[in-house]
C-alpha cells in the first residue's frame, strides 16, 4: 500500500519540477528559509537538550518535580508529564518526539505514549503570540484567548481520549527499568543526542520545503473551490497557511475560526513531521490525526463562538 502511494507522490513533484520550474524554486526557496531562520534555531537546541535529559536520567528530577500536579489530573506517569512539558512549550513536533524518545527508552509504556500523543503535541505559547496573533491577526489583545483555546482544550478533550487506550490511568505505572551499557561514557551519549537530533532536523526541513512547494503551487489555480482555497491550501503548511488566510477577504470572526483550526490540527505539514518522528515505535498515527482534527474542531468553534467577547478583551 505505501510503495504505489509514495510512488505517485514521486512522480507528483517530477511533474511539478518540469511544469512549474520557478514556482517550485520559489516554494522550496520559502520552506528552506522558514525552515533555517524559525524552526532550526527554535527547535534544535531543544532536541539536543531533551535527548540529553531523557538517555541521561536528568529527566527523572524534573518528572518528580512535575508529577504531583499534572500525574493526578491526567492519570499519566511521571515521565508522561515529561513529554507533556515539552509538547506545550516548545512546539510541533517536540511533543511527538519526545513521546516517541520515551518509548524507545522504555521510560513509559506504548499505550501511554499513544494517549500523552493524542494531546501533547502543539503549537507553542511562543509561536501563538509572537507570530500567530502579533504578525498574522494584528491583534495582540487576542494573545492570552487564543493560547487558552490552542491549550486547554487538548487538555479537556484527553480526558475523552483517555477512554480510548485501556483504563487511561498510568499514575502508578512503573517505567520499565534500563540498565546502562558499560560503553554509555557521557561523550558517546553526547554524540548519540546530537547526531540524532540533526538527523531529526534535517528531516523536517526537507518536509517543510516539500510542502512549501505544494502551498506554491496550488495558489497558481486561478478562483479555486471554496474547500481548496479555505482547507486545502492552508492546511498544507502551517505558518505559511496562516499568513494565506489572513490575507483573504473573510468576516473577521471566519478568519479567526479558521487561523485557530489551522493551528490545532498543525497542517498536513506538521502531520509528516510526527509521522518521522514516531516512526519504529510502535505509536499509532491515525488515531493522532482524528484525535487532533476533533480538538481543532472544538478550538475553531469556540473561537467562532466567543469572538465578539474577544474583541471586548
Amino acid at each position: 500500500m505505501k510503495r504505489p502511494f509514495f510512488a505517485a507522490w514521486s512522480l507528483l513533484f517530477f511533474v511539478l519540477l518540469l511544469a512549474f520550474p520557478d514556482t517550485v524554486f520559489q516554494g522550496a526557496t520559502s520552506g528552506l528559509l522558514l525552515w533555517f531562520r524559525t524552526v532550526l534555531p527554535t527547535l534544535l537546541p531543544f532536541f539536543i537538550v531533551s535527548g540529553f535529559l531523557i538517555r541521561t536520567d536528568a529527566v527523572v528530577w524534573i518528572s518528580k518535580w512535575l508529577s504531583p500536579f499534572l500525574c493526578r489530573i491526567f492519570r499519566i506517569s511521571p515521565y508522561g508529564a515529561f513529554a507533556m512539558l515539552c509538547g506545550f512549550l516548545c512546539g510541533y513536533p517536540m511533543g511527538a518526539k519526545t513521546t516517541a524518545d520515551l518509548v524507545r527508552e522504555e521510560k513509559i509504556s506504548p499505550s501511554e505514549g499513544n494517549y500523552l500523543l493524542s494531546f501533547c503535541n502543539n503549537a507553542s505559547p511562543g509561536y501563538i503570540a509572537n507570530f500567530l496573533t502579533v504578525q498574522c491577526l494584528k491583534s495582540p489583545s487576542f494573545t492570552l484567548p487564543s493560547v487558552c483555546l490552542l491549550l486547554l482544550v487538548p487538555m479537556v478533550c484527553s480526558l475523552g481520549f483517555r477512554q480510548l487506550f485501556r483504563s487511561g490511568n498510568y499514575r502508578d505505572e512503573k517505567p520499565f527499568s534500563r540498565q546502562p551499557g558499560p560503553d554509555s561514557g557521557s561523550s558517546c551519549s553526547a554524540d548519540d543526542c546530537i547526531m540524532d537530533a540533526l538527523e531529526n532536523i534535517a528531516r523536517i526541513g526537507g518536509y517543510i520545503m516539500l510542502f512549501s512547494i505544494l502551498f506554491s503551487v496550488l495558489r497558481l489555480i486561478p478562483d479555486p473551490p471554496f474547500l481548496i482555497r479555505l482547507i486545502l491550501i492552508p492546511s498544507l503548511e502551517m505558518t505559511n497557511g496562516a499568513v494565506y488566510l489572513c490575507s483573504l477577504d473573510l468576516a473577521p470572526a471566519v478568519k479567526y475560526a479558521l487561523v485557530i483550526f489551522l493551528t490545532s490540527f498543525g497542517g498536513f505539514c506538521c502531520a509528516a513531521q510526527t509521522a518521522s518522528v514516531i516512526r519504529g515505535t510502535g505509536l499509532m498515527f491515525w488515531p493522532y490525526m482524528a484525535e487532533k482534527l476533533a480538538a481543532a474542531v472544538a478550538s475553531s468553534f469556540l473561537a467562532f463562538v466567543f469572538y465578539p467577547v474577544f474583541c471586548t478583551l
